[in-house]
């Protein structure tokens, strides 16, 4: 009733009359219908277009430039791999902007042209034989060396059993006779391989403790797996554990807007400094990605958190609805994770989150999201409440309600370490 703006409404623009629902919180339903004529958009090609020229200087290798290289299962389409700078591959299709990557017969994905380089001194399919695999300890990394003549594409990803890492090479042959275990590390308790395919080598690495983080960059010849060691929690379970707070958007980047207009940048730099305040009173090192209104992007947030050597990154946002979404039957807090490393860390949160907000139950759910796609730590997103709730937006707009939601996470981040992942291996 006080005029406060509520959302943008979608035409359909193949269409020429228009309704729109209102819902009040009652339940009320109004219907407006709205007659409008659009102009008509010129016809398409009566055929397709012709090949791209590029297709004519393809197959041909590849080189991926770029960090955070995306393969898509197809244009536009989901998330596949993210190859380091540097890996090599074999495009045989280019459809603007993205190349078709051919992994196997029968196994292809596609990356956009801006992440890649063309290679004109090679004319065959990158191939390379893995020679020696090598386990090396550290503190907190756990290195395990697999030696290769060429760069190839991979995909490293949780196995089925708790403290598995199954690594897939496409391109490659075994030469493999033996596993050197050179430094006797306790946390790598097994590594095996087998030829699954004609150019297709597979690891199976199996821990002796639960993942808490791993990546894979490449090193004078050698992909290095990068195993992470579980740390060892103390009687104060938040002493000294390394945790970042991304604090969503921020700057020229407003994110969610409310009725009232409060941006969602506002609560969720609040809700981190909240939630740094009572981290670091338990012991923790916290680091925030943003400490004031600025804009960062995406990746920057996560390479920050890996220079950081983070175990544990939340992302902290308020959520916003698609256009046609009922607000009064959508509305709450929820927890996302995508790792499945991740997956009790966010089950914890979401369930101390709830019992902090004491708001409507949105759900828990795995999603491909940037910020919690990490590998190298632990990794969750938090949406505490709804920008566009009115009641809930008023709460965003309360300290107290904030330090209540950040005493809450607190408090399930040291439940979650206390409660086991404790082996120092």
């Amino acid at each position: 009733d006080n005029g406060a703006f509520l959302a943008w409404a979608p035409l359909d623009t193949a269409g020429e009359r228009f309704a729109f629902q209102a819902v009040a919180p009652s339940g009320d339903t109004l219907w407006r219908e709205l007659p409008l004529r659009l102009p008509q958009s010129a016809p398409g090609p009566a055929c397709p277009a012709p090949p791209h020229p590029r297709n004519c200087r393809l197959p041909a290798r590849i080189t991926f430039t770029l960090d955070h290289t995306v393969l898509r299962t197809g244009p536009e389409q989901a998330y596949a791999l993210f190859p380091p700078s540097g890996t090599v591959a074999w495009a045989d299709t280019f459809i603007p902007p993205y190349y078709r990557v051919r992994l196997e017969p029968g196994h292809s994905l596609w990356v956009e042209e801006k992440f890649v380089a063309l290679d004109t001194l090679h004319c065959d399919p990158p191939r390379g034989a893995v020679s020696r695999v090598r386990v090396t300890g550290g503190d907190p990394w756990v290195t395990v060396a697999v030696g290769l003549d060429q760069p190839l594409l991979f995909s490293l990803e949780e196995g089925d059993d708790p403290g598995e890492l199954v690594l897939d090479l496409f391109g490659a042959q075994s030469r493999l006779g033996r596993v050197d275990y050179a430094s006797g590390d306790p946390l790598v308790r097994e590594i095996r391989w087998e030829q699954i395919r004609d150019g297709v080598l597979r690891l199976e690495i199996f821990l002796n403790a639960p993942l808490w983080g791993y990546g894979a960059v490449w090193e004078k010849g050698s992909l290095a797996l990068k195993i992470r060691r579980p740390p060892e929690i103390q009687a104060r379970a938040l002493q000294d554990r390394i945790i970042v707070l991304d604090p969503g958007h921020g700057g020229a980047q407003p994110g969610a807007v409310g009725p009232t207009r409060l941006a969602e940048k506002e609560p969720n730099l609040k809700l981190a400094l909240a939630l740094k305040d009572y981290l670091e009173r338990k012991g923790a090192r916290v680091f925030l990605t943003r400490t004031g209104d600025t804009a960062l992007d995406l990746y920057a947030r996560v390479d920050s958190a890996v220079a950081w050597n983070a175990e544990i990154l939340l992302s902290l946002h308020n959520n916003a609805l698609s256009d046609g979404v009922n607000p009064f039957m959508n509305h709450g807090s929820a927890v996302y994770y995508f790792q499945p490393q991740s997956l009790e860390l966010a089950r914890t949160l979401h369930r101390y989150l709830l019992a902090a907000t004491d708001l409507p139950d949105h759900g828990f759910y795995y999603q491909n999201l940037a910020l919690a796609r990490p590998t190298e730590m632990l990794a969750a997103l938090i949406e505490c409440a709804f920008m566009m709730y009115p009641e809930e937006e008023m709460l965003l707009r309360d300290d107290e309600f904030l330090r209540r939601t950040a005493a809450g996470l607190a408090q399930g981040l040291e439940a979650f370490l206390a409660a086991g992942r404790t082996d120092p291996h």
